[in-house]
């Protein structure tokens, strides 16, 4: 069994407008272009780091070739700023999350990320929260811009990690948003979708997922759930 697990709002909360100040600094710095008016009104759940910066490029009548161009530059710019911005004050680990994962470690779940932020941001914002260290790999905000081209690289990167074989019929992932579940329904894969972010029960629930929680918690019912959807029980 393997859980892809979405970071921001399922597992962890970062304060609000952070993430969009991470933005706006990296854009002024490698760029030379304000994009506060674009980003404030922005929807980020379930997105990609880099469909973001493509969209926003786009609002700003900027070529998306120019951010290309210096891609790696402006993905550590924005991880500094993760560093600086980011700390055990300023997010909130959600109700469970902690106690999920090491539940699905000591069934013998596989755990991998599937999620819209960086690498290094993703890593981060684990390390922040405390998370326990138990992603073997996973699909990052910068691997493509669109997020339903994500679950194949995550599983691809787990075998390769684990050099196992699981495929999308092995596979659940848990999100918040319905970028989570429209990425799994791309691929046949079912979606745990959690109401700790934007998005209503019933709007996860129209869009395909094919089980909405309220919480992570308690950690042995998300256990049994994901079991359930898998058919092991």
């Amino acid at each position: 069994m393997l859980a892809l697990w979405d970071i921001d709002g399922t597992l962890l909360r970062v304060d609000h407008g952070i993430g969009r100040e991470m933005y706006v600094r990296s854009f002024r710095t490698l760029l030379g272009v304000d994009v506060q008016p674009i980003v404030e009104g922005m929807s980020f759940a379930g997105r990609t780091d880099r469909g973001l910066v493509y969209d926003i490029v786009d609002a700003a009548g900027v070529p998306r070739s120019a951010v290309d161009d210096v891609w790696l530059d402006f993905t550590a710019d924005m991880a500094a700023h993760a560093v600086e911005l980011i700390t055990p004050s300023t997010l909130q680990v959600l109700d469970g999350a902690v106690e999920t994962l090491n539940a699905f470690v000591e069934q013998g779940i596989t755990c991998g990320l599937l999620t819209g932020n960086i690498d290094s941001i993703a890593q981060h914002k684990l390390s922040m929260a405390g998370m326990p260290k138990v992603f073997c790999a996973g699909a990052y905000g910068g691997d493509h811009a669109d997020r339903r081209e994500l679950p194949p690289l995550a599983i691809g990167a787990v075998n390769a990690s684990l050099q196992s074989s699981f495929g999308p019929s092995d596979a659940v992932i848990i999100g918040d948003a319905i970028g989570d579940v429209d990425c799994a329904r791309a691929h046949g894969i079912p979606c745990i979708a959690v109401t700790t972010g934007v998005h209503s029960d019933q709007e996860l629930r129209d869009a395909g997922a094919a089980h909405v929680i309220l919480s992570l918690a308690p950690a042995n019912a998300t256990t049994t759930l994901l079991r359930q959807v898998l058919g092991y029980l």
